[in-house]
């Protein structure tokens, strides 16, 4: 028992010299020394990778080339002038006639109504469409104007002026979309027979380009 702890004690001894031993050796390295040895290590990278400055050379100085133009004097030569004898010659007079077509007279009411008359005989929708003023189809709309006319226009009977026209003149014209007035416009008294009844009543008319159209409220 006692030669087991002796064995023991030595052995630890023994450890402790070892680490003692590794302690000491790393401590006894002089600091200075391995400062100059990093230093000196420094000193050969620095010099090793040192690199030279690179010196351009100077921009040769452009070279101005001078080019000379040659003006060249161009002398007109003057025209060769020949004189002939003068001679006299009376002049010759044309007469040029211009036709000049005749402006074809412009529709009147008394004309428009006979055709307003007939196309209601035959049921002309196209033409009583197509001569109902422009203002009264824009205010009030072609697919509405157009039912109008095919619904109850068509229904009159016997259409025709009973007194004197008056025009032409501006009028006042209201539609859905607004009120305007329409120019050259004539009004004249009218009669005509609606579902077997006589009535009688005023017609307004206007010119648009010498053609006679007819204003009427669609509904």
């Amino acid at each position: 028992m006692t030669k087991s702890r002796l064995a023991m004690g030595l052995i630890g001894v023994g450890i402790a010299m070892i680490l003692f031993g590794i302690v000491d050796a790393a401590g006894s390295a002089d600091p200075d020394e391995s400062v100059a040895a990093v230093s000196a290590s420094v000193a050969d990278s620095s010099t090793s990778t040192a690199v030279a400055p690179t010196t351009s050379a100077a921009p040769a100085a452009p070279t101005t080339t001078t080019s000379t133009l040659a003006l060249t004097t161009v002398v007109p030569t003057p025209p060769v002038v020949t004189t002939s004898p003068t001679t006299t010659t009376s002049p010759t007079t044309t007469t040029t006639s211009t036709a000049v077509e005749p402006t074809a007279p412009a529709e009147t009411v008394e004309e428009f109504v006979l055709a307003f008359a007939a196309a209601i005989a035959v049921g002309d929708v196209e033409f009583l469409f197509d001569r109902l003023h422009p203002a009264v189809v824009g205010g009030f709309g072609p697919a509405l104007c157009r039912s109008w006319i095919e619904g109850e226009v068509l229904l009159l009977g016997n259409y025709e002026l009973s007194g004197p026209v008056e025009g032409p003149r501006d009028q006042s014209f209201t539609t859905p979309a607004g009120t305007g007035t329409i120019p050259d416009a004539f009004a004249a008294p009218v009669s005509f027979v609606f579902q077997g009844q006589s009535f009688d009543g005023e017609g307004g008319f206007a010119l648009v380009d010498n053609e006679m159209f007819w204003l009427g409220q669609c509904r």
